[in-house]
């Protein structure tokens, strides 16, 4: 290769090793997110309107409160529990560690451990699922469903799989998270569970009027009912306003209709909220928080509230929601509205995203613009005015004109031929 073209060749190499060795531009460091608003709703007394119609506002709200990245929404029902210290915290974090534990072995191949630690947090979870989140049991089952066929067990882990199946039908294997060699057997066992017969349970409390969810979904009012279910074991959770959550675990069967049935316990610390919400439906529509309002920021430590009041009239349901800040203890919004029955479950995200609409998260009061200040009429300059050089020309004459008759009257010569007379007494 001659000299120019290795020079040619050389500076191309360089340039395009260049962007590799030129430093790494900075990067500048990513805005820190303001913290979360927590924030949670109540539904005030409400005659007049069936509980389904308004537990499904409820539900619809809160789902378009969640899609607000800005805030925190807590259960109100699961923080009183926390309050009054009905959440089996203990029994949580055993259930938890239990699931640790065993995932922990199953990467180190420990399967005989694994499958042991997985089935006792399964067990263990089942207990507190009311105050978990029902996907920590989807993955503990999944995990233990898994750990059997690492173990050789192919049939404990599709009965193990079948049994999650069976209430979280539309579930996914996640071949990131487990290996891509078992999503075979988690087939065969979807389809063996959706060839199952289905049947339908009926569920009922003590007291009624308590609201019904089926493997996490909403059913109704109790008494309620639920079909379509697959046969098998289902989670069925009953919640009240002022009674602690409850949990069964009920099978279905493709031969009769299964009928269950849960009594409540009543909320020690309800007592609280109840006068709280009992002073609030009168205070809903003034600017400012009554105290009850602001006492549940004490016992519940949220920042903000919305409460929603209902009533019915000519086969509408009318909603008031109101937004206040229990920090600076005023209401920020109103948002009322006029819907069919059918609508109710729709809702719920407009209404959340008007009551959020121009208003601030921080707690403080937005202060209204200033008024703007009369505009005062600009005065002209006095040596633009009229009378300022009227003046000045007046005082000019009344100098001028003196001094030019009395100059007039020096520079005239004397007359040599004026008679001069001279009286004499």
């Amino acid at each position: 290769m001659s000299f120019p073209r290795r020079v040619l060749a050389s500076c191309l190499v360089l340039a395009l090793a260049w962007p590799a060795v030129l430093p790494a531009p900075a990067v500048a460091d990513a805005p820190t997110p303001p913290p979360a608003v927590a924030v949670t709703a109540f539904l005030l007394p409400h005659a007049g309107v069936p509980e389904g119609q308004a537990e499904q506002l409820m539900l619809s709200l809160e789902r378009g409160l969640k899609k607000n990245s800005r805030l925190a929404v807590k259960d109100s029902s699961k923080l009183l529990a926390d309050y009054a210290g009905e959440i089996p915290s203990e029994l949580i974090s055993t259930a938890r560690k239990l699931l640790a534990e065993g995932t922990q072995a199953m990467l180190e191949l420990d399967t005989p451990n694994a499958v042991k630690k997985l089935g006792q947090a399964v067990e263990a979870l089942e207990q507190v699922l009311p105050f978990i989140q029902k996907n920590e049991l989807a993955e503990a089952m999944m995990s233990l469903a898994v750990a059997h066929l690492a173990a050789g067990d192919r049939k404990q882990g599709k009965a193990a799989l079948q049994r999650l199946l069976t209430w979280r039908e539309t579930l996914a294997y996640d071949t990131e998270k487990y290996p891509p060699k078992y999503l075979e057997a988690f087939e065969e066992a979807k389809k063996e569970v959706k060839r199952r017969p289905r049947g339908s349970i009926e569920v009922r409390s003590e007291p009624e009027g308590a609201q019904a969810y089926v493997n996490g979904k909403f059913v109704g009012v109790t008494p309620a009912t639920a079909e379509g279910l697959v046969v098998g074991d289902h989670y069925v959770t009953l919640k009240k306003e002022g009674f602690q959550k409850l949990l069964l675990r009920v099978h279905v069967s493709p031969k009769k209709q299964e009928s269950v049935q849960g009594e409540l316990k009543r909320s020690e610390k309800y007592k609280l909220v109840q006068d709280a919400l009992e002073r609030a439906k009168g205070g809903v529509e003034k600017e400012v928080a009554d105290p009850g309002m602001v006492d549940l920021k004490a016992f519940l430590f949220v920042d903000q509230v919305v409460f929603v009041r209902l009533s019915s009239a000519a086969g509408r349901i009318h909603v008031d929601a109101f937004l206040f800040d229990l920090r600076s203890k005023r209401r920020l919004s109103v948002v009322r509205r006029d819907l069919e029955p059918q609508l109710l479950d729709a809702a719920g995200p407009g209404i959340a995203d008007n009551l959020y609409l121009h208003v601030p998260y921080d707690g403080a009061l937005v202060a209204p613009p200033d008024e703007k200040p009369p505009e005062h009429r600009k005065r002209r300059p006095f040596y633009f005015t009229w009378w300022f050089w009227t003046a000045i020309g007046v005082t000019t004459l009344s100098i001028i004109i003196p001094v030019s008759v009395t100059a007039q009257s020096e520079s005239r010569a004397p007359d040599p031929f004026r008679r001069v007379v001279v009286t004499t007494y």
